[in-house]
């Protein structure tokens, strides 16, 4: 069966709904816990767990990763986030836990690979965001996520 082409107007329809999606994401995703944290959560969403994105004093690194990626690649991590933050429960074959690690798991969406750090039952720390080039996931990109963990505890554990 021959797919159908997409018209001028669809493709203009389609780019608008993303660029509106993403923009009302970015938007509004942020809000303030406190001070020092700054967490993950979209309003008009029933949230089950908040996130909080790694940031080091006023520098926002997991921000700054995540608006390297094309619109394609962000709009992936986008979705895959946003199913974790209203899926009652962390099934599913978006997610893989890691046992016997200080990353306590990862956010799967086809390339794209987010660390997370399980800091309470509800709320979790996004490390790093990066694409998965190989079969398995390059040791450095653990690394650094682990090296995030370890500030965030020194700076905010009690």
């Amino acid at each position: 069966m021959k797919k159908r082409k997409e018209s001028f107007l669809e493709s203009i329809i389609t780019v608008l709904v993303y660029s509106g999606l993403f923009y009302l994401i970015v938007k509004f995703i942020f809000s303030a816990k406190d001070s020092n944290k700054r967490l993950f959560g979209i309003k008009g969403l029933t949230p089950k767990r908040k996130f909080i994105y790694y940031h080091e004093g006023d520098k926002q690194v997991f921000e700054n990763e995540l608006m390297q990626f094309d619109s394609r690649f962000r709009r992936k991590a986008e979705i895959v986030t946003l199913q974790l933050i209203t899926n009652p429960e962390l099934k599913g074959n978006f997610v893989k836990f890691f046992k016997n690690d200080t990353i306590s798991g990862e956010l799967i969406k086809d390339a794209i690979r987010i660390f997370f750090y399980k800091i309470s039952e509800d709320e979790y720390l996004l490390t790093n965001i990066f694409l998965k080039q190989k079969n398995s996931t390059d040791e450095k990109f653990k690394q650094i996520a682990r090296k995030r963990i370890d500030r965030y505890l020194q700076k905010y554990a009690s």
